[in-house]
């Protein structure tokens, strides 16, 4: 079943344009879907797929082998992004100004 996902996604990968595969909530991914991705990774090699995956960092446990199979493959980049304070919120819903 993963080999057959993974053609699947590098199938759908395949064009000329560089491609994104964004997966939202991670936290929330069972755990045949969290190997799928760490089977996935290391097969990721030479495709022009990126994959991006969000999580909540303090509901993260269920992602942490996924996370520690990315690093040992070397492939895994961590942004951590912070809530906007009030200010940051209204100003942006004014539109800067």
């Amino acid at each position: 079943m993963y080999e057959a996902l993974c053609r699947l996604v590098l199938a759908l990968a395949a064009g000329p344009l560089p491609c994104v595969l964004l997966l939202d909530n991670l936290n929330w991914a069972d755990t045949a879907t969290l190997s799928w991705l760490a089977y996935l990774s290391a097969r990721l090699g030479g495709q022009r797929l990126l994959v991006v995956g969000t999580c909540r960092s303090d509901q993260a446990g269920g992602v942490a082998m996924l996370r520690q199979n990315l690093v040992e493959l070397g492939v895994l980049t961590e942004i951590t992004l912070v809530g906007l304070d009030r200010q940051a919120i209204l100003s942006t819903a004014a539109g800067g100004r």
